[in-house]
């Protein structure tokens, strides 16, 4: 994972709050069929079989974009969820999971590039207001 926000714990040793998500960007913005829902439903119903879960619909998944856990969309977009999560969690760590689904390797290296290039600037700015 890749980590932005502020450091893992402060001056004094004590740990700070911290939150990890999966996440997936690209430049414009994507189209729901776009997201990789499938190969991220075959992950999570893996798990959650082991868990006594119920198999992941397309709502769930649609449901857990709009309102949950997964950060998808443009740069712009995601940066906004995780300062909106920041600040409402007031943590002072984000980590970034890239590897929740079978993304290829070049989508993603472009996750990651826009993640440090473009998301990670915004939060900090949208942090600074």
């Amino acid at each position: 994972s890749i980590s932005t926000i502020g450091p893992s714990h402060n001056l004094a040793g004590r740990f700070v709050k911290s939150a990890c998500t999966p996440m997936a960007m690209s430049p414009e913005p994507m189209k729901k069929h776009e997201t990789n829902s499938g190969h991220y439903k075959k992950m999570r119903d893996r798990i959650g079989a082991e868990r006594g879960w119920p198999p992941m619909t397309r709502a769930d998944f649609d449901s857990e974009i709009e309102r949950g856990s997964l950060y998808v969309g443009s740069p712009e977009t995601v940066a906004r969820r995780i300062a909106t999560t920041a600040k409402a969690l007031g943590i002072s760590r984000f980590h970034m999971k890239y590897s929740a689904s079978a993304l290829s390797h070049e989508k993603i290296m472009r996750c990651i590039e826009l993640y440090g290039r473009e998301v990670i600037p915004r939060v900090l700015d949208l942090l600074a207001r």
